[in-house]
This record gives structure tokens, sequence and C-alpha cells, in this order.
């Protein structure tokens, strides 16, 4: 049977994302290298699959939707532009 999937999203927002986030401001510019975001992607879709109770064979962009995870990259760079203070607008402006 195993742990409720609600259960394990607690423990991943509780206990993981906060552990990786930690000192993110100093390592942030790392997760431009992809050995880095394959390590953090790894660590992610597992949660993800044993949160949304998907096969392992489910792709991680696949998995990461179903369970309503932000991927751990954004996340950090997220940190980074709020610590600095600079924007997040990520969509260009809208033309009229």
């Amino acid at each position: 049977m195993g742990l409720n999937s609600e259960i394990i999203r607690i423990i991943y927002t509780a206990v993981i994302e906060p552990i990786m986030m930690y000192a993110s401001n100093t390592w942030a510019p790392a997760t431009e290298l992809e050995m880095i975001r394959s390590a953090l992607s790894s660590l992610q879709r597992g949660f993800a699959i044993k949160i949304c109770r998907a096969y392992r064979t489910v792709s991680l962009t696949s998995a990461m939707i179903l369970a309503g995870l932000l991927p751990l990259d954004l996340r950090i760079r997220e940190a980074l532009y709020k610590a600095k203070g600079l924007s997040m607008d990520y969509l260009p402006p809208e033309k009229s």
C-alpha cells in the first residue's frame, strides 16, 4: 500500500525542497550546467512519480505536471531573483 500521495507531497515540500533550496543563492549559477540540472531532475522525478502514482516509464515533464511541482532549477532561479531584487517577468509584454 505505501504512503498516501498527499503525505509524500508534504514530505517533499516540507523536507526535501527546503534542503535543496538552502543557500541556493550562492550556487544558483551552477544550475546552468546540464549535470546539475540532471541531478536535480532525477531527485525530483522520483518524488513526482510517487506523488502522482504513475509508472516509472512516465516522462519527467508529465510527472511534474501531474504532481503539481515546479522544477527545482526554476525555484532556485526564482529565489535568486528575489534575493537580488530582480524582476521575474518571464513573459514578453502583450502587443495591442
